[in-house]
This record gives structure tokens, sequence and C-alpha cells, in this order.
């Protein structure tokens, strides 16, 4: 199966949805940098966010940044648009997925560190980002069976 890139969108324009399948060009990046496995699954996810992300940015002078940089085991891995919505639309992505299967205060404990500085390079105010954590995470965990959405 060669790698695919697919995109729908809903009939009145409101809903668009992509879905990348990564697995040559992970096993390729595998090959070329010699990786262990966490190390290549890392770089496979960077690498499958960055083409979902270049494939949204259609904007004049939009642009999108990769950055492997080592020192480390693994080193820095970073993906990078400047496009605001599509960094809200891929942090809230990651936010409704962490919050079906995380409890509140560990989700906010982990993802504030990762994302307070991202929010803070385009402008975000740390208030409206608090605010979003706050209430985004745990209204997703209410109708889960999860322990805080029985309480």
């Amino acid at each position: 199966m060669s790698d695919q890139l697919i995109r729908a969108i809903s009939q009145d324009g409101l809903i668009k949805v992509s879905a990348v399948s990564t697995r040559d060009l992970t096993e390729r990046a595998r090959q070329i940098h010699k990786t262990l496995p966490v190390a290549t699954a890392a770089l496979g996810r960077l690498l499958a966010a960055a083409s979902m992300m270049g494939n949204a940015l259609k904007g004049d002078g939009a642009s999108l940044t990769l950055r492997v940089q080592g020192g480390g085991p693994l080193g820095i891995l970073l993906a990078v648009s400047d496009n605001r919505i599509v960094i809200l639309l891929i942090m809230n992505v990651i936010l409704l997925i962490a919050g079906t299967f995380m409890d509140v205060t560990p989700a906010i404990l982990i993802f504030t560190p990762l994302f307070l500085p991202i929010v803070k390079t385009f402008g975000m105010h740390p208030v409206h980002f608090g605010l979003l954590l706050v209430t985004y995470i745990p209204f997703l965990s209410i109708g889960l069976p999860t322990a805080a959405g029985l309480i």
C-alpha cells in the first residue's frame, strides 16, 4: 500500500476532514535515519501531521516548518504552521482524543506546558488558553463512562 492523503468536505462546505497514511514515508525515514522503533514512531507521527498541515495550507504566504534537532537520544522534533486556525484545530483534535480517555487534572497538567509556548507565539493570551483547556477537556469526559464522568 502506498502513502495516501484523503480529503473530504461536507455538502455545505462547513466540515472538512483529512486522513493520511504515511507507512512508506515513515519506513523510508527509518531507513535513512536508522532510528529505533520508538523514534521511528515519533518521526512517523510528525511526518503524518506535517503532511496534513501542509495540505491544509492553501493561502498565499502560508508556510510549514519541519525541524528535527538532535542533542539527546531523540532530540527535538517539531512541525510548525503559520496558520493559526490550523494550529488551533490540531490542538482541539489532540484535546478531543485525550479528553476521551484521560481524567481532567492529568490532561491539563500534561497539555498546558506542551501547548502554552505554542499559543503564546501566535498571540493567544494565556488566560484565554487556560479557559479553553478548563472548559474543553471536562466537557469531553462528561458523556463517557469514566470516573470523572460518573460523579
